[in-house]
């Protein structure tokens, strides 16, 4: 069952120009406005031993 503040962050979301995310093994996210932006994350992630595989 989703929490109060889930239901109204969806209902009213932030104002962000930022499109896309992605995390890493660790829980951290990241959070970029360009594509090229994000797969720079996700290069660095992987780098960095964080990338998950399912």
């Amino acid at each position: 069952m989703p929490s109060k503040e889930s239901i109204e962050a969806a209902i009213y979301p932030n104002d962000t120009d930022y499109l896309y995310f992605v995390a890493d093994n660790k829980g951290n996210i990241y959070f970029t406005r360009t594509y090229e932006e994000h797969q720079k994350a996700i290069d660095n992630i992987k780098s960095n031993g964080g990338w998950i595989e399912f």
